[in-house]
């Protein structure tokens, strides 16, 4: 039996249907992630596990319990926000203990306990510092351990590390990652950055429109997303139709405005493929060559025109438009790049690294 089960949890504001039929089993020590852009529902999915929204219709099961319509405090589960929510009159160790002081626990089982999470989440000694004399990173320690020192079974994280700076908030993810596997407590957390995802999460949840999208292991959902907005959005693919033009055992050959590419066969498990059967196929930018025409002898290519090149984090991305307008990206490692903006290329890939994709928009 799963710890947490959302069963076909549907809400409304207003006339807006911003839940729309969602279904997910969470495993008892899972670090699973919600992952999505703005307005999708995650934070409203987080709140109505918390108990501070409730759902239209729906369950939310929790060890075999349904809570749907129990209080927050009812649930045993934890919620950190991404603006702290410390209490500015009290020290950190009043601020921490506020949960076990709640629930009538001694004065020196409240001590004990504080000096144990602070040092669980470094910050030992800081027990008589006021939330104004803390660093941000600082604030969200104390607001974790403040959520984890009444051993909920399911802490909630509402994008904690988003007011963060970069640095800090890499920190903050490593720092989180291994406090979880130290406590082993299921840990939901909400962020609309694929790279904290991916570096934090067991699995991940990508949320669209009120609806999961795909929930897959990190590894699956990167390496082979089901739908062409999973592929666009994690891993930031480029995503193509073409028509299928023949089969050539494992490859299949297609066509488009633009010239000929290749794709790997694989078609809900049978394989089985019509000619002129339009598909869509997702290729990561740093699987795509773009090379002079001059340099290129197949006639399995894409021709376009070089129209962007920009250096960012480490990769330079060179985009190429097709003559119907569209754009294929490739990244490389390196800021040369001896092409010119305006100057006709080839594109082409390994065929083994373009998987076909249920269009589903982008």
């Amino acid at each position: 039996m799963s710890l947490l089960e959302l069963n076909d949890i549907k809400k409304k504001f207003g006339n807006t249907q911003v839940l729309d039929g969602v279904n997910l089993s969470v495993e008892e020590g899972e670090f699973i992630t919600l992952l999505g852009s703005s307005g999708c529902g995650k934070t409203t999915t987080l709140r109505i596990i918390a108990g501070l929204e409730s759902p239209d219709s729906g369950q939310i099961i929790l060890s075999g319990t349904d809570v749907s319509s129990l209080a927050p405090e009812k649930r045993n589960v934890s919620t950190v926000f991404q603006n702290y929510a410390l209490f500015p009159h009290m020290n950190v160790e009043t601020n921490i203990g506020y949960g076990l002081r709640l629930r009538k626990k001694p004065k020196s089982e409240i001590r004990d306990a504080v000096t144990k999470v602070l040092s669980l989440v470094r910050l030992a000694g800081f027990q008589n510092r006021m939330p104004s004399e803390l660093s941000g990173g600082q604030c969200q320690r104390v607001a974790i351990a403040r959520a984890i020192i009444v051993s909920p079974k399911v802490l909630l994280l509402d994008e904690p590390l988003g007011a963060l700076d970069l640095t800090l908030r890499r920190q903050m993810q490593n720092e989180l990652k291994i406090l979880q596997k130290k406590l082993g407590i299921t840990f939901v957390y909400i962020t609309h950055d694929q790279e904290e995802a991916l570096n934090m999460s067991d699995r991940i949840a990508l949320m669209r429109d009120g609806r999961f999208e795909q929930v897959a292991c990190v590894a699956d959902i990167y390496d082979r997303p089901k739908t062409s907005y999973a592929a666009k959005f994690v891993g930031n693919s480029n995503v193509l139709t073409g028509n299928v033009l023949s089969l050539q055992g494992d490859k299949i050959v297609l066509s488009r405005d633009g010239g000929i590419f290749l794709a790997s066969k694989q078609k809900d498990g049978d394989g089985f493929y019509a000619v002129n059967e339009k598909i869509a196929v997702a290729v990561k930018s740093e699987n795509v060559h773009i090379v002079p025409c001059s340099q290129n002898s197949s006639k399995e290519v894409l021709i376009g025109e070089i129209s962007s090149k920009t250096f960012t984090g480490g990769l330079l991305r060179i985009s190429a438009v097709l003559p119907d307008g569209n754009e294929i990206t490739a990244s490389r490692h390196g800021i040369d790049f001896p092409l010119s903006i305006g100057e006709t290329v080839a594109i082409y890939w390994d065929y083994k690294k373009a998987l076909q994709v249920r269009w589903s928009g982008i």
